[in-house]
């Protein structure tokens, strides 16, 4: 599980859905909430929590695509299975967790050091704790 402590930087309400933006080291990440908890505020700094098959890897990207959150990661380390390959990637001091199959793995020509992209889909992040 990849954990990532940031700070809320601004919270959009309609109706039931909640988009909160939280500040990285200078970057935004973005999670979509139905509830959110009162202590869930501007300002207030959080641990939050991504599982590794959500994470999805870009090398060479170029184009449009949905997804919100793009990371510039770099591949810290490597750990190749028969069928899923888990890479650990380091990200504004932050270190993350994807896994890929490991024939995505071969067919990407990923290796340690490699700056690649981290695509993390805005329902797929969630608040561990509160911080402070």
């Amino acid at each position: 599980m990849s954990r990532i402590v940031a700070s809320i930087r601004d919270i959009k309400k309609s109706g039931a859905l909640n988009l909160i933006e939280f500040n990285l080291k200078d970057k935004s990440l973005f999670m979509i909430s139905l509830e959110l908890n009162r202590t869930i505020k501007i300002g207030v700094k959080v641990k939050l929590i991504i599982k590794p098959f959500s994470i999805v890897l870009a090398k060479d990207f170029s184009g449009e695509i949905s997804y919100i959150n793009r990371l510039d990661v770099n591949i810290k380390s490597i750990e190749v299975g028969e069928i899923l390959t888990n890479i650990e990637l380091d990200s504004y001091n932050s270190i993350l967790e994807a896994t890929i199959t490991t024939d995505s793995f071969y067919s990407m020509g990923l290796k340690e050091g490699d700056n690649i992209l981290a695509l993390i889909r805005a329902t797929d992040i969630s608040i561990l704790e509160v911080i402070e």
